[in-house]
């Protein structure tokens, strides 16, 4: 049996092996229990209106134009995006999401997270299970509850997308459970949704790329030769929490590579090296993410030579972004500028860029990806090549805007010389 989660109600199992129900034991006055009902997250991650006229909004008109009834949210940065509460990632702990295209949206979660979801979210129909094993069983009691056992649903199916509970849970939720439902693929119109950032989203974004601006400048200059690859990247992450990052567990991405040879956890960074950063700090979920190259001493002839060329194809990539153009022909421009100045173009099926936000996403800028750009898109174009002397390999962040695009990240590009 299934039972609707508000505050001051504790859930106690009751039952023998396999065999659990559940049932409510009151630890309040009725008064209390009014309380709870107001629609009021304590601590949301954005304002209602973020949900209730973008997001869900938008989720709803998609889902009318494309004749569902529903869609169904497992995977856990989904389930962030639709409600503003990552439960993290639990193979035995699924945590779902509906949002039906008439009426509110409902989650069905591990109810020792239901805490969160009522302080963190404005989802008000909060309902789950107390442990493993997560019955699909009860799940279909409850899609039938939301009247949804004969719906048209769509679910995370397709390309870049992936379901968020046990596949053979979900073919029997089709099978035998709603034999009636139609469970079909909406993997495209989800990420129609998440690719185009709303202006909440977009100031996020933007305070992520400030962080990781001034993290940088102040980190470049403590480096030195005989620095340790993880040494460096410890570092950075340490001034991305003093100039702002929220989440000290996830304060942001490191990667680094130091010449494209010997062991980068056992070898040092020696005068000759180039060092190629890739990094961004984590704002409020957000995430940055954008490249540079620094050189221990005073580089060659030949590595001022790359690095200027490489910066060359990365300002034709970014001046081929603009609204209604195909992440193809944003690909293919970027290659023709890699063929012209000499450099070997990239292989097709590499990305010379990709979406970004709570995590990278989808779209991929390479020969195959269709994909038409819409203002607001936020990408990471990234020509590349290798070199002798390791990674030659540049990246900007930049939002797509009514006529072009515009940059987001404001470190310096010169090869700057680490003495």
């Amino acid at each position: 049996m299934l039972k609707k989660i508000v505050p001051q109600i504790e859930f106690v199992e009751v039952g023998v092996n396999s065999t659990k129900t559940l049932k409510m034991k009151k630890r309040c006055k009725k008064e209390d229990a009014a309380m709870v009902k107001k629609k009021t997250a304590k601590d949301p991650d954005f304002p209602k209106e973020e949900y209730a006229d973008y997001r869900w909004k938008r989720a709803m008109e998609l889902m009318r134009e494309n004749n569902l009834d529903a869609i169904m949210i497992t995977d856990h940065t989904n389930f962030h995006w639709f409600t503003g509460y990552d439960p993290g990632s639990h193979k035995m702990r699924p945590n779902i999401l509906v949002l039906p295209r008439l009426s509110d949206p409902a989650v069905f979660i591990y109810l020792k997270n239901a805490g969160k979801v009522l302080k963190h979210t404005w989802v008000e129909n909060i309902n789950g299970y107390v442990d493993c094993p997560f019955r699909i069983e009860e799940f279909s009691d409850f899609m039938e509850q939301l009247g949804l056992s004969d719906a048209s649903i769509g679910c995370e199916l397709s390309q870049d997308q992936r379901l968020g509970l046990p596949f053979l849970d979900f073919l029997k939720l089709g099978d035998s459970l709603l034999p009636k439902a139609s469970f079909v693929d909406a993997g495209c119109l989800i990420w129609d949704l998440i690719m185009v950032k709303t202006p909440a989203e977009l100031k996020r974004i933007r305070k992520a790329c400030q962080i990781s601006d001034e993290a940088f400048l102040d980190w470049r200059e403590t480096l030195h030769a005989g620095i340790m690859q993880k040494e460096a990247i410890a570092s950075l992450k340490k001034f991305y929490l003093e100039k702002g990052a929220t989440d000290r567990q996830r304060s942001g991405n490191v990667s680094i590579d130091n010449k494209g040879w010997g062991d980068p956890m056992v070898d040092p960074f020696q005068n000759g090296d180039i060092l190629w950063v890739d990094f961004g700090a984590r704002y409020k979920g957000y995430v940055a993410d954008y490249s540079r190259r620094l050189s221990f001493g005073e580089p060659n002839e030949l590595q001022k030579r790359h690095h200027e060329l490489i910066w060359k194809v990365l300002d034709a990539e970014i001046d081929a972004i603009k609204p209604g153009a195909k992440c193809s022909e944003v690909f293919t421009m970027m290659n023709e500028e890699m063929k012209r100045l000499g450099l070997p173009p990239m292989n097709p099926r590499k990305r010379a860029g990709h979406g970004i936000g709570l995590e990278s996403i989808p779209p991929s800028i390479n020969a195959f990806d269709q994909t038409v750009l819409k203002p607001n898109m936020v990408l990471t174009p990234e020509p590349r090549f290798e070199s002798y002397y390791g990674r030659v390999h540049v990246e900007e962040m930049v939002v797509v805007t009514k006529d072009g695009c515009e940059v987001l990240t404001h470190a310096p590009r010169e090869l700057y010389v680490i003495t």
